[in-house]
């Protein structure tokens, strides 16, 4: 029982998006040209509130280039840098995360911004299995040989690359090629189901917050939150289904369940005219009543 929950507590790393296309007062629609680039300064930041409260935060940045543009696609390079402070020698600075210095990402969008695909996903997977290789001691047993190389299997295709390693690119583009309104829209939406089968119902909320023309900038708000009158529905069947008995352990669980906690809440600022980003907030909380997990990224236009 305990390992259902913690199978529940992961879809927290998995993201979901659904949009309607309706009347609006702006559309996150790019404007860009071959050649352009911009600098992002990115910070990600892990919290656990637990016992031992820990918190993890990464700051680097993204230089990012349109490498072509036609009428159907754009071509875009990300590339990660630590950033070089004031003071402060690149290789010095360079040394928590070398994994990060020169990492580049190449992918393909819609020709309004809507992400279709990563090229380079072989040498991206290559990029992150090098970190993890670098935390681990020299001599390792085959118990956690083989740990390994399941976590390397995983990432044995592009799509479980796009899903899982290319989180900023996906967080980037999430709202492109879609229009909106300055009415509040609520409407149903679904997560992924780690345990196979139905996936999970959830509630979406997205509008626009400010809209200025004249400042050339507007301003969306998102969330999503797991919809726990549905989901426990979904796990009293899915309980019944594998015949698991009314007792203790199982009313202990489904306390646990019912506790649960799965949100996610985004902030984009956009430069409406020519489409790019300045300022990305998005923060997802997972966990319950004993333990809590938060999972943020902030990028900013540097220039």
């Amino acid at each position: 029982m305990k390992l259902l929950v913690t199978l529940m507590l992961a879809v927290a790393s998995l993201p979901a998006w659904s949009q309607k296309d309706g009347d609006s007062s702006a559309s996150c629609i790019t404007y860009w040209k071959k050649g352009e680039t911009k600098v992002y300064s990115i910070v990600h930041e892990k919290t656990t509130n637990s016992k031992d409260n820990k918190q993890i935060s990464l700051t680097y940045e993204a230089h990012v280039t349109v490498l072509d543009s036609t009428a159907e696609d754009y071509t875009i390079k990300w590339v990660f840098h630590n950033p070089v402070l004031p003071g402060r020698d690149l290789p010095a600075l360079s040394q928590p995360l070398p994994v990060f210095e020169g990492m580049q990402m190449i992918f393909r969008t819609s020709s309004v911004g809507t992400f279709i695909e990563l090229l380079n996903w072989e040498e991206v997977r290559d990029s992150y299995v090098h970190l993890m290789e670098l935390s681990l001691p020299k001599e390792m047993d085959s118990a956690m040989t083989a740990s390994i190389n399941g976590a390397k299997a995983l990432f044995s295709t592009k799509e479980s690359v796009e899903a899982a390693l290319i989180r900023e690119i996906q967080l980037f583009h999430m709202p492109y090629g879609y229009k909106f309104t300055t009415q509040k829209i609520t409407e149903n939406t679904q997560l992924s189901n780690p345990l196979g089968g139905d996936p999970l119902p959830a509630l979406q909320t997205y509008q626009i917050t400010q809209l200025d023309r004249r400042q050339d900038r507007f301003t969306l708000s998102f969330r999503q939150e797991l919809d726990k009158s549905s989901f426990g529905k979904i796990m009293d069947g899915m309980f019944k289904k594998m015949g698991i008995k009314e007792d203790n352990e199982l009313q202990a669980t489904k306390a646990t369940l019912a506790s649960l906690v799965i949100s996610d809440n985004s902030e984009y600022e956009f430069i409406s005219s020519t489409g790019w980003i300045r300022r990305l907030y998005y923060l997802r909380t997972a966990g319950n009543a004993a333990l809590k997990q938060s999972d943020a990224y902030t990028i900013t236009l540097k220039q």
